[in-house]
């Protein structure tokens, strides 16, 4: 089901493909799924950037996490950052 719904939400949302911001985010978000008390082998645990203004951030089922662009123009540190990113998908 998420993958499903994530292939079409990468078609319906404009996503940024810059490889550094990318990478960053991937990066913060592997160590924070190590704490998630559902992080199980067979999530895909994918993040991805929204390219919005929008403070936004949302999970799919299966470790499918999406960020808006306009949550790291806001935030200040890495924690306000990670503050928002989901990371618990099976109850997202």
């Amino acid at each position: 089901m998420g993958k499903e719904s994530s292939a079409q939400v990468d078609r319906q949302l404009p996503l940024l493909h810059d490889a550094e911001p990318l990478k960053y985010l991937n990066s913060l978000g592997k160590r924070l799924i190590a704490f998630a008390p559902n992080n199980r082998p067979e999530y895909a645990w994918q993040f991805r950037i929204v390219n919005s203004a929008e403070i936004n951030a949302f999970a799919l089922p299966g470790g499918y996490i999406y960020v808006n662009r306009g949550v790291f123009e806001v935030a200040e540190d890495e924690a306000q950052l990670a503050g928002v990113m989901p990371t618990n998908p099976a109850t997202s």
